[in-house]
C-alpha cells in the first residue's frame, strides 16, 4: 500500500463517522443518563484510557509501510475523539449545536490544530458553524487524511512501530485525546451559533506546517541525548532509539557524526530553549512524545527522567498534567514531587514537613514508607498517584491533595 492510499483510507474513516458517532451516541444517551457540565474532567480521562489501551499487531515494516499496521487503530481513536466532544457537547447543554460539522471543527479543526476552515468563524466566545456541501466535506476529509498521516508519520509512533509497537501508539493516542478534550471544553463553555448556510468552496490553509530547520532538529536531538543521561545509565536500547532518530534526518556528514559521538559520552548537552521554542505545536508534540517514548523504551520511567522530562515540556509550553496523564498514574504525584519539600533521591520521592521531623518515602512500586524524627512509624501502598494511602496496619487515607493527604497519616 502506497502513503496515497494510505492517506485515502483515513480519509474515508474520517468521512464516515461523523455521522455515525452521532446515531450511535443518540441511542446510547436514550438508555443512559446524559452527562453534566462537573464531569467534563472524567470524560476526558475516560476517553484517554480507551484510547492508549488500543493496541495493534505491528509488523516489521519500514516507514511508510509502517503506518499501514495502525489505519484501523488511528481509525478507532479518531472516532473516540468524536464521540467524547459529543459527550462534552452534551455535558456543555449544547446538544442542539451537535452536527457533523462541530464535530469535524471541534475533532481536527479548532481543538486539532490541523486547519483554519472557511465553514467556521470563531469571534471571541462565541463559534459560528455553517453547514458544508458533501462535495466539499469530502475535500476536507482527504486534507485530513494527509495531515493526520503526516502527524503521526513525523513522530516515533511511525519511524518505530517495530520496535515499539504499542507504546509509541499508546503516547500519541493518549495526548490528542487530552488535547482536543481540553481544549473542546474552553470552546463549548461560549455560545455556538449554527447557521443554514452551505458553503460549498474554502480555501484550506494549513497553519502547523513544520519547519524544515536543521539546527531545530539538531537541537532535538540532544534533548533527547540529555534525557537518556539523564539517569546516568546509557541503556544500548535508548542509544538505538536516538541513532535511529539520527539516521533517519537529513544532517550533513559533520553533524550527524557529532551527534553520534555524544550517544557514548556521559557529558550532557546545554539546550538552547530559544531555538526550541521556534517550533511550531506539530513539532512540540512531536518531542514531547518521543521524550515520553524514549523514557519507556528501557521498560521503566526512572525518576531522574522524570525530572528532566517535567523541566524539558514545561519550557516548549506542555503542563506537568499532560506530562503525568502519558506516564500514567504509577508517577501521577505531580503535587508531591513538584513541591519545595520533595525531591528526587535515587529511585524513589523524599518529602518532608516544613520542620522536618517528618518524612515520607514514596518508592516507583507503589509502596510508601512513614518516618517521625528519622524513627520508621508506618508503612503501606499507594495508588492514584498518592490520593489513596492504604497502611499495611489498617485504614485508608483519601484527599485530593497529595501531600496533605501523606501528612495527615502521622
Amino acid at each position: 500500500m502506497t502513503l496515497d492510499q494510505i492517506q485515502k483510507n483515513i480519509a474515508e474513516k474520517i468521512q464516515s463517522h461523523f455521522e455515525e458517532v452521532i446515531v450511535e451516541r443518540k441511542e446510547y444517551y436514550l438508555a443512559n443518563e446524559k452527562p453534566k457540565a462537573e464531569e467534563a474532567d472524567s470524560i476526558i480521562t475516560k476517553f484517554c484510557g480507551i484510547n492508549s489501551a488500543i493496541s495493534f499487531a505491528s509488523n516489521i515494516l519500514p516507514p511508510p509501510a509502517g503506518l499501514i499496521t495502525i489505519i484501523p487503530e488511528i481509525g478507532i481513536t479518531m472516532s473516540n475523539h468524536s464521540k467524547m466532544v459529543y459527550d462534552l457537547c452534551l455535558a456543555q447543554g449544547k446538544e442542539e449545536h451537535i452536527t457533523k460539522e462541530l464535530l469535524l471543527t471541534l475533532t481536527f479543526q479548532l481543538a486539532g490544530g490541523a486547519f483554519v476552515v472557511g465553514f467556521v468563524e470563531k469571534q471571541a466566545t462565541r463559534l459560528v458553524v455553517n453547514k458544508v456541501s458533501p462535495k466539499l466535506m469530502e475535500r476536507i476529509c482527504e486534507a485530513l487524511g494527509i495531515k493526520v498521516c503526516g502527524n503521526v508519520a513525523k513522530s516515533s509512533v511511525a519511524k518505530f512501530i517495530p520496535v515499539l509497537g504499542a507504546a509509541a501508539f499508546s503516547a500519541w493516542a493518549t495526548y490528542t485525546t487530552y488535547s482536543i478534550g481540553k481544549e473542546s471544553v474552553e470552546i463549548l463553555n461560549g455560545s455556538i451559533e449554527n447557521t443554514n448556510v452551505e458553503v460549498t468552496e474554502i480555501k484550506l490553509i494549513d497553519r502547523e506546517n513544520a519547519t524544515t530547520d536543521l539546527e531545530i532538529e539538531e537541537e532535538k536531538i540532544y534533548v533527547l541525548l540529555n534525557l537518556m543521561k539523564a539517569d546516568d545509565d546509557l541503556d544500548d536500547n535508548e542509544q538505538k532509539f536516538i541513532s535511529d532518530i539520527i539516521d533517519s534526518i537529513d544532517f550533513g556528514f559533520v553533524t550527524k557524526g557529532k551527534l553520534s559521538l555524544q550517544l557514548h559520552t556521559s557529558r550532557k548537552h546545554d539546550i538552547d530553549f530559544g531555538i526550541l521554542n521556534k517550533m511550531n505545536k506539530t513539532e512540540k508534540e512531536t518531542l514531547f512524545i518521543d521524550m515520553i517514548t524514549l523514557s519507556k523504551r528501557d521498560g521503566k520511567v526512572k525518576l531522574k527522567e522524570l525530572e528532566y522530562i517535567l523541566e524539558v515540556s514545561k519550557k516548549i509550553g506542555f503542563s506537568d498534567k499532560e506530562v503525568f496523564l502519558l506516564l500514567g498514574n504509577d508517577f501521577f504525584v505531580a503535587s508531591i514531587f513538584l513541591s519545595e519539600n520533595c525531591k528526587v533521591v535515587d529511585d524513589a520521592i523524599v518529602c518532608h514537613n516544613n520542620d522536618r521531623t517528618k518524612k515520607v518515602v514514596l518508592y516507583t512500586n507503589n509502596r510508601v514508607f512513614f518516618y517521625e524524627n528519622d524513627n520508621f512509624i508506618a508503612k503501606g501502598s499507594y495508588s492514584e498517584g498518592g490520593r489513596n494511602v492504604r497502611l499495611d496496619s489498617g485504614g485508608n487515607h483519601k484527599s485530593d491533595n497529595v501531600f496533605d493527604n501523606l501528612m495527615s497519616i502521622f
